[in-house]
């Protein structure tokens, strides 16, 4: 598991974010420069963390650290208990879909659908 993110930190600009609180991790996320985008992925909070703010300063910080490194805009995804951290952060949404889960290959197992996801984007025109 560590293997795959130390060769992620390979990539010119990729950062691995963890937040931590009472001593143990709180929040982890990804960012990754994409063109004049930075790009905040897999931002990830424990049940016993959540509600605290954690999710928002991570992504925040991610955004001014892509901003500081040249970005002019930064996109994610969100879930619906996302969606509120980001709106507070200056997020909009610009495109929406359906996201299913499930199923093999063979489909031995039919998809499902999951909870709509978001493309938001922030831009420093939006700020």
């Amino acid at each position: 598991m560590v293997a795959p993110l130390v060769e992620a930190l390979a990539f010119p600009g990729v950062r691995l974010y963890v937040g931590e609180a009472e001593g143990e991790p709180a929040v982890t996320g990804v960012a990754i420069p994409v063109g004049d985008a930075v790009g905040n992925f897999n931002v990830a909070t424990p049940p016993r963390h959540r509600r605290r703010g954690y999710a928002a300063a991570l992504s925040a910080r991610a955004v001014l650290d892509g901003i500081a490194e040249g970005a002019t805009w930064a996109f994610l995804q969100s879930s619906a208990m996302g969606r509120r951290v980001y709106e507070s952060l200056g997020f909009r949404t610009v495109e929406r879909w359906e996201l299913w889960v499930g199923g093999q290959i063979p489909p031995l197992i039919p998809p499902t659908p999951a909870a709509a996801e978001a493309l938001i984007v922030f831009s420093r025109d939006s700020q």
